[in-house]
């Protein structure tokens, strides 16, 4: 029994310090990245509530679709803040990509249950 012991406690101690001098070789699962940096001041938010609440839903769209690099031409595309809370301030951003190919049997069906 004694040998059993010694034995499992070499196999702790190998392994111990195995680990302590291997972790500097071991990889970063979450590395750091320096952001890429703004070239030029992207202006203010656009929130698309007050339009929606004063029923000018196609200005909304007009002001919400992207023109910018890097997808102006090649992919159409929306973005804008939805206000969630007005007293917090607090506001939602979506990017909408519309579907290319439109198949009713594989499209999603969102239920927004209000309270």
């Amino acid at each position: 029994m004694s040998i059993s012991l010694g034995a499992c406690l070499g196999i702790i101690l190998t392994t111990s310090y195995g680990l302590a001098n291997c972790q500097h070789r071991l990889r970063n699962a979450y590395p750091t990245f320096d952001s890429l940096p703004v070239p030029e001041d992207v202006g203010e938010a656009l929130i698309l509530t007050p339009y929606i609440q004063s029923g000018d839903v196609d200005m909304a769209r007009k002001l919400a679709k992207v023109s910018e690099e890097p997808f102006a031409g090649l992919v159409t595309s929306y973005s804008g803040y939805l206000t969630v809370n007005p007293d917090l301030n607090s506001n939602l951003f979506f990017w909408f990509f519309p579907a290319e190919v439109t198949i009713l049997q594989h499209c999603p069906s969102l239920m927004l249950d209000e309270v």
